[in-house]
């Protein structure tokens, strides 16, 4: 219909030339049918679709930590709570554009992924609130150090989908493959969360003294290895419109299934964002809020986000401010199950910062 539609536009404004042209009447049996596919070939070109988009092959990088915004000074007694629950993430996604395999529209996708998320608790036997000084200790390097119990959460994962368009149904679905490693602290950077955490702190003290903490990471159980299925399905509504300018707001369910125990859930979720193009060669802004509710076997765990956003044709940087309402899941409870208080010693809730670069390629595999 797009092309019908800009084909019969061409042809109009050539009719005020007075060479002789031949004509196209498309009939309309509703208002409602010609809004219809004016707003599909609009929203085709909406600002949204710089931050949307995948072209010919996206990548992402998205680095999540916790932080305590009251002291940095990670071996002061104040700092009680960075470092501790969730507080490390890495993921990298690769998309690609398999359009060409289905109707030619640009927006259908294949994805790759893999994130690694730290947990991390103190001995339940400390009190609380935390004195790190009374339970940290000078390691072999000479750097203040703690002991941790850990479990990382791992995810591999292949999904198919359809891009985020307005006025339209998006969705992805995939299988996955997911880990709970309570045991092994040694594995490579760029597969385990624990390392990157490890290899910072080390490389920040290195380089500008006793900034950071360093941890002993203690096993907290056995092993889970699960494969999983996971599906999303939303729908993507312009509420206002521009040439510059886009309000939106989408809303959706999410899903997975786990043979880990507890770790499969249902959720739905509702953002409203506004996209802003200034066009020329300032970058596209995009500022977002939501929130995501996921129901677990027996429990439920609620977050509200915030996001804002800088995009160009080929880059974009976006910051997310996530604030949990709930602890999270019993399968990601760090201390080791026979300890008496691992219930009530759950670390405090605490604010999560998200930083996503994205990188668009053109590559062409044949």
């Amino acid at each position: 219909m797009k092309a019908l539609f800009l084909f019969i536009i061409s042809f109009s404004a050539l009719a005020q030339s007075p060479v002789v042209t031949p004509s196209i009447r498309v009939n309309y049996e509703s208002k409602e049918d010609l809004k219809s596919d004016l707003t599909k070939v609009l929203d085709e070109r909406s600002v949204s679709d710089i931050f949307d988009r995948v072209d010919n092959m996206k990548v992402e990088v998205m680095l999540l930590n916790d932080y305590n915004f009251t002291d940095p000074n990670s071996p002061e007694i104040e700092k009680l709570n960075d470092d501790i629950g969730r507080t490390h993430g890495l993921r990298m996604t690769v998309y690609k554009n398999i359009a060409p395999l289905l109707d030619g529209s640009d927006k259908y996708f294949v994805s790759f992924s893999y994130e690694s998320n730290l947990h991390t608790n103190i001995p339940d036997d400390v009190p609380r609130p935390i004195d790190f000084y009374s339970i940290g200790y000078e390691n072999e390097r000479g750097f203040w150090q703690v002991d941790v119990y850990f479990k990382e959460e791992n995810i591999l994962r292949m999904m198919v989908g359809k891009m985020k368009t307005g006025n339209a149904m998006y969705y992805q679905a995939g299988v996955g493959y997911q880990e709970i490693n309570s045991e092994d602290n040694s594995r490579g950077f760029l597969l385990s969360s624990v390392a990157q955490q490890a290899w910072l702190h080390k490389g920040v003290n290195n380089i500008f003294g006793r900034e950071f903490r360093e941890y002993k990471y203690l096993e907290s159980g056995r092993n889970q290895r699960s494969m999983t299925l996971e599906g999303e399905i939303g729908y993507d509504k312009t509420l206002y419109q521009t040439k510059n300018s886009r309000s939106f707001m989408r809303t959706g369910v999410d899903a997975r299934l786990s043979g880990i125990d507890g770790a499969s859930f249902v959720g739905t979720y509702i953002q409203f964002g506004q996209d802003y193009d200034p066009s020329g060669y300032l970058p596209a802004v995009r500022v977002a809020g939501g929130i995501h509710y996921k129901r677990f076997a027996n429990e439920e765990y609620k977050e509200a986000s915030i996001e804002a956003a800088l995009a160009g044709e080929h880059a974009a940087l976006k910051f997310r401010y996530v604030l949990p309402f709930d602890h999270d899941p019993s399968y990601l409870n760090v201390l080791p199950m026979e300890f008496e208080h691992r219930i009530d010693q759950r670390p405090d809730i605490e604010p999560l910062i998200e930083l996503i670069i994205e990188g668009r390629l053109q590559l062409n595999i044949s």
